[in-house]
């Protein structure tokens, strides 16, 4: 692996996820462990304007396009957050943000979509759990009308609507419901993040972290049970292709393991010409924990902190993925590693399926297999990157 400071190539993205404001909030997997230390108070808005000027410093300095996307508390907004929101919107006034976007609960209120609009928030990822009554169980009462109104105010706002499915065994069955209720609302893309039993590596959900045990956010999926999930929602999205071509593709495309589905389906060429179709960009992610601990991905240990940080010295000194020239060279070393496990290197699919970092040591990078494959379920993969 070489050093390569920037990546000029079109489509080179610099991505901080920015949980700002946002320990306290039990309704986000990622939001009460963010804290390296629990005790350790949130950043300043000093703090956090020093933060925002070194990432978009290093955007800069090294021709990346500069994205962020904000996890606030769910509760009343305060400072910094607002202040940086402001900041942001006249760098990217300025042309050095190039994207914003928040995530945040989905039955978010009238007043904080106002809020994003007039500050030029580019998009919204806003959680929906399924049909009324699955939501407002999960949630409270009338949580699932304040999500579609909200969902419905900010696409008339000119925000991108993302809607999420956090996947637990309570919602689980109500997919294809939440699908053909999207559509018909005109929302053109839908994303699922699963909990999945013995997930290793922290892939990214909030299940499994919820405080009370017998949550059902803690009722987790096995990758079977997603299998048999991706099914159904495969059938449906073959009904109504002819109508909704484009929300099809986003959605097989942004779930990996229909390569491996669509292959025991004997239909493996359909998903590698969707895939072949798809520009990828080259993002370098970091992300920005409330105690101001940097990280490269969720699961990696601390590269660095604020105040008194640098996102260019934190990606020339520890960053994970300063070898890499750009995706295509990562994809490259990350295929190597994958052969090491037994079930991903006889693979017909592996090129599509791409392992997981969960650990990095010198310029050692330690991957595990995905935990959404329901290939060998049960059984102890030895293999090791």
């Amino acid at each position: 692996m070489s050093d390569s400071t920037s990546d000029t190539r079109p489509g080179s993205v610099c991505h901080l996820e920015w949980f700002i404001n946002s320990r306290c909030d039990y309704t986000c997997r990622r939001c009460v462990p963010e804290a390296s230390v629990q005790d350790k108070p949130d950043l300043g808005l000093e703090a956090c304007a020093e933060a925002l000027y070194s990432f978009v410093s290093f955007a800069e300095e090294t021709a990346r396009d500069a994205h962020i996307t904000f996890y606030p508390r769910q509760a009343e907004f305060t400072d910094p957050f607002l202040t940086i929101l402001d900041t942001v919107r006249d760098l990217k006034t300025r042309g050095l943000v190039k994207h914003v976007a928040c995530a945040i609960r989905g039955d978010v209120p009238s007043d904080k979509i106002k809020l994003f609009r007039n500050a030029q928030v580019d998009a919204l990822r806003l959680t929906i759990d399924g049909p009324e009554a699955v939501q407002d169980e999960l949630r409270r009462r009338g949580s699932f009308q304040d999500t579609l109104a909200a969902m419905r105010e900010a696409r008339d706002s000119g925000i991108l609507v993302i809607p999420l499915v956090i996947l637990v065994e309570h919602n689980a069955p109500h997919v294809v419901d939440t699908m053909r209720m999207m559509l018909d609302e005109g929302f053109d893309r839908l994303v699922l993040q699963v909990g999945i039993r013995g997930d290793v590596g922290g892939a990214g959900t909030l299940a499994g972290h919820h405080p009370d045990p017998e949550s059902p956010w803690n009722q987790l999926l096995l990758a079977s049970e997603y299998r048999a999930v991706l099914v159904e929602a495969l059938n449906f999205l073959d009904s109504v292709r002819d109508r909704h071509e484009e929300f099809r593709t986003r959605f097989i495309l942004a779930n990996p393991m229909y390569a491996r589905l669509l292959f025991e389906l004997g239909r493996a060429r359909e998903y590698d010409q969707l895939a072949a179709a798809q520009a990828r960009a080259s993002v370098l992610p970091f992300a920005l924990k409330p105690d101001g601990a940097v990280v490269a991905q969720q699961q990696l240990p601390e590269i660095g902190a604020f105040p008194g940080g640098s996102f260019k010295k934190m990606f020339e000194t520890f960053h994970p993925l300063r070898w890499f020239r750009g995706a295509t060279q990562q994809d490259d070393y990350m295929a190597v590693k994958q052969s090491a496990f037994g079930k991903c290197s006889s693979c017909p699919v592996r090129s599509h399926c791409k392992p997981m970092l969960v650990g990095v040591q010198d310029r050692r990078l330690f991957y595990h297999p995905d935990v959404h494959c329901w290939v060998g379920e049960g059984a102890v993969d030895s293999g090791q990157a």
